[in-house]
């Protein structure tokens, strides 16, 4: 694991949403269509949008999380807390 962790390649976990992970060599790339739900996630909570005002829409749009379920608060909670979005590699 630590090795992978130098070469910032995936460990097997749950990448999330916007990010995939490339079968043959295990490292990361960005999903554009999925990286744009993400950035309009922050940038629409950094406006001042309340979180459930973007869950209520995220639900409309049936948009889905990485691993395909509904939007709920916590689910948007915890990927704006998330340190992978702003570039810091977690194993």
């Amino acid at each position: 694991m630590s090795i992978n962790a130098e070469k910032c390649l995936s460990n097997g976990s749950n990448p999330g949403l916007g990010f995939k992970v490339n079968k043959a060599d295990r490292t990361f790339y960005v999903d554009e269509e999925e990286a744009g739900i993400v950035r309009e996630i922050f940038e629409r909570y950094a406006s001042g949008e309340t979180k459930a005002k973007i869950v209520k829409d995220l639900q409309r749009r049936k948009v889905k999380t990485y691993i395909g379920n509904e939007f709920t608060y916590n689910n948007l909670s915890r990927l704006l807390k998330n340190k992978r979005y702003i570039g810091i590699y977690l194993y």
